[in-house]
């Protein structure tokens, strides 16, 4: 008897030996990953800023849904989508924390219908600019404020970084089969 308790006690002691190596380890490559992902300078600030304007452009489809399809005004977009989104912490930028919002809206969207938007693939919703709380206009307010260039995301919910802002569609009427060349594309 005397032998099976001294067993289960050696048992135990290397089970928890193991344990507070594992914890140790896990602990040692969490300090070591952490600080990789937890940047907010030009370069690791990105994903951050997409995730944001990603969660923006699920806002907006969310919004339409309760809209009968039409897009926010452009003079009160961020009062009308704060309830569609999940954080609070989605509307400024890693790398402009001091302002409310870090985002515009595509102005020219007022007035349109989810049907109304020709290619919504194309046609800018959201983009990184420098301004404030339902700042909306064109790519007169863009900026680029990360090393990867300027970051957007589309009508259609998908998100970019771009090197430029050249050949963006900004008019919700664009016909890529009626414009011609770069300016057809600013229209």
């Amino acid at each position: 008897m005397g032998e099976k308790t001294h067993e289960t006690r050696h048992a135990a002691k290397s089970l928890l030996a193991v344990l507070a190596t594992v914890c140790a380890v896990g602990l040692f490559a969490y300090a070591i990953i952490y600080p990789i992902f937890a940047r907010t300078d030009g370069h690791t600030g990105k994903p951050k800023c997409l995730v944001n304007l990603k969660q923006l452009g699920m806002a907006v489809k969310t919004y339409l849904n309760d809209y009968d399809v039409h897009y926010p005004l452009a003079a009160d977009w961020c009062d009308a989508l704060s309830p569609y989104v999940k954080r609070s912490d989605v509307f400024p930028c890693t790398n402009l924390l001091e302002a409310r919002c870090g985002y515009a809206y595509n102005r020219r969207l007022t007035g349109f219908t989810e049907q109304t938007v020709n290619w919504p693939v194309e046609v800018v919703l959201c983009y990184e600019a420098r301004g404030g709380w339902n700042l909306a206009g064109g790519p007169e307010l863009a900026e680029c404020r990360h090393a990867d260039g300027f970051f957007l995301v589309y009508v259609d919910g998908h998100t970019q970084a771009l090197p430029h802002m050249g050949g963006l569609v900004w008019n919700p009427a664009y016909d890529p089969d009626q414009a011609t060349g770069a300016q057809g594309r600013r229209k």
